[in-house]
């Protein structure tokens, strides 16, 4: 009788401790492809979506703009407005080419996005830490460096 109430002891602590490892494996946050990343922050920016935003930075930087978040909702905002009537109306659609990021100190790189039928281009600054992907908050839109 003791050895079967072992056995089932350790069989619900695996059966409770295998899926808890998977899901802390697969949610690193950030993203794998930089190109993935910025679609996604481009995204954001067009649909002024804070919620999608935000999944783009880093998990401290997250809980930084959720004390922000009706400031960043207006500058997502301002933001979107700006790039409709400096860039065109269809910006967000028109962001065709996401060249290769260019690496500008250990763990920030930058990277520039063409406009279809158009000489301008956007520029946005990453950040690999590991081997995932985020918008550098030290250079985005959102929070100034100062």
């Amino acid at each position: 009788m003791r050895m079967k109430w072992k056995s089932s002891v350790l069989i619900v602590l695996m059966l409770i401790t295998i899926p808890a490892t998977f899901i802390g494996c697969s949610n690193k946050g950030g993203f794998k492809d930089y190109k993935d990343l910025i679609n996604k922050y481009m995204d954001a920016i067009s649909k002024e979506d804070f919620n999608l935003l935000i999944k783009c930075y880093n998990n401290d930087e997250q809980k930084n703009m959720k004390v922000v978040k009706k400031d960043i909702i207006d500058e997502l905002e301002d933001l979107n407005a700006d790039y409709k009537k400096l860039i065109k109306k269809t910006w967000r659609k028109d962001a065709s080419s996401i060249n290769e990021p260019k690496k500008l100190k250990s763990k920030s790189y930058s990277i520039d996005v063409g406009i279809k039928s158009s000489t301008k281009y956007l520029t946005f600054y990453l950040e690999k830490i590991d081997d995932r992907y985020f918008i550098d908050a030290g250079d985005d839109e959102f929070f100034s460096a100062d």
